[in-house]
């Protein structure tokens, strides 16, 4: 029993669309091997929309990357998952420096406490928010 991928003529830059189960077939007998019994599925749809996901996210990351706006973005229990470039250029720590930590620690307390309440805002509702507050410019410490 496994999977086999054909040889296949196929374009230039395309992957082979049909990976094959095979069974082997024993008979009812002495359990002597009489042949294979198999399908093929043809993943080509598939193997085509992973590639196309794997371009849309490249291209939001370049985005998120490389707009002026500091951005960060928190999971569910309000830790640091990802920063973009002006984020850091902005506050000073490194994205290293900063990911996992939870965003009480890295601005003031009311600061923190506000997007706290966006965040749990968000989260019971399922909408977006755009949360603007006003920073001051300065490099914050991270907790140790």
């Amino acid at each position: 029993m496994g999977f086999h991928r054909p040889r296949c003529p196929v374009k230039p830059g395309q992957q082979p669309g049909h990976p094959v189960r095979r069974q082997p077939r024993r008979s009812a007998r002495g359990g002597r091997l009489v042949g294979f019994a198999g399908s093929a599925v043809d993943v080509t749809a598939r193997w085509k929309a992973q590639q196309e996901l794997q371009t849309q996210l490249a291209f939001q990351h370049l985005l998120f990357e490389t707009t002026p706006l500091p951005m960060l973005v928190t999971d569910a229990d309000h830790r640091v998952v990802l920063v973009n470039k002006a984020w850091e250029d902005f506050f000073g720590p490194g994205r290293y420096a900063v990911l996992g930590h939870e965003i009480k620690g890295l601005h003031s307390r009311d600061d923190a406490l506000l997007q706290i309440r966006s965040n749990q805002v968000v989260m019971r509702s399922g909408q977006r928010m755009v949360l603007e507050a006003r920073l001051p410019h300065m490099a914050c410490s991270v907790p140790q």
